[in-house]
């Protein structure tokens, strides 16, 4: 009987240790886009526990290391309760254009997907595409750009919206009771809202985000792409032949929203501190701006 019971113990033991190993995970997670083969290359291992003493290696497409391996770098902080320690795998030095993968070897082995290391002009001339289509095919107003989505102007009643003081709201951020008339010089002020960009749900306008938006792009542009290889002045192939650079989606974007949002700030300027967020009132409704 002792040694049957021993015997039990041991075998509930290796099911527990068993268990608790198939219950670990970890992830590696890349940038989809793409690295420039002269910038910074960092990807994030996840993992459901410590990952004390790991290495990674890089390998190209045939299966060959190519980078490392290298230890990991120091544990970030948590993503989440299932993947508490993050992890930097840092790839600055390898400049070698083509396609890899990472492999993580520690107490939670993981794999990345593959990903590309290239030129900046190769890494982002198709982001950069969609990124100018997605926000020429967003633009609101009546300087819309046709497209296979778009077709004709819309909210063309918005260039004579009504301002309201900004409505009571709860903790969660819920509108309570009727809106009031915002008024100066004892009248409501009338802005010209069209424009902007329009969204399939809501359709609403903020004045603040869409401000914040619009700064934050010619900003991310001018920091990213002085890259020693010369993205500044790289000309990207585009939809129809076209082709755009990367400060195009700044100026087409940039001055674009400052039209609408320019006599939004002048007219916000005027009104009583009350008002700095308010609503508008176009035909088809109230809406915030």
């Amino acid at each position: 009987m002792i040694g049957l019971s021993w015997n039990l113990s041991r075998l509930l033991l290796v099911v527990s240790l068993s268990v608790a190993a198939s219950a670990q995970s970890a992830f590696v997670r890349v940038n989809q886009i793409g690295y420039v083969s002269g910038g910074a290359k960092r990807a994030y291992l996840m993992a459901s526990a410590a990952e004390t003493g790991a290495t990674f290696i890089v390998k190209n497409s045939g299966g060959t290391t190519v980078f490392g391996p290298a230890a990991i770098g120091a544990n970030l902080g948590s993503w989440s309760t299932a993947y508490p320690d993050v992890y930097a795998l840092d790839f600055d030095n390898f400049v070698t254009t083509g396609t890899y993968t990472i492999d993580v070897s520690g107490p939670i082995a993981a794999a990345s997907p593959s990903f590309r290391v290239d030129t900046g002009a190769n890494v982002y001339a198709n982001a950069l595409g969609n990124s100018l289509f997605f926000y020429q095919n967003e633009r609101d107003g009546p300087n819309f750009i046709p497209s296979p989505l778009r077709m004709a102007a819309a909210h063309l009643n918005d260039q004579n919206a009504k301002a309201y003081v900004t409505p009571n709201a709860n903790s969660s951020g819920r509108f309570s009771g009727d809106l009031r008339p915002a008024t100066f010089s004892g009248s409501q002020p009338v802005i010209n809202a069209a424009g902007g960009w329009w969204d399939a749900g809501d359709y609403l306008k903020f004045v603040q985000t869409t401000s914040y938006t619009v700064d934050v792009l010619p900003a991310g542009w001018n920091s990213r792409f002085p890259q020693p290889d010369g993205c500044r002045i790289c000309h990207f192939e585009f939809r129809g032949g076209r082709e755009v650079r990367p400060r195009l989606v700044t100026e087409h974007v940039g001055r674009q929203q400052q039209d609408f949002l320019l006599p939004s700030w002048h007219r916000q300027r005027k009104l009583s501190n009350r008002c700095r967020s308010r609503y508008l009132a176009p035909a088809a409704g109230r809406r915030y701006l």
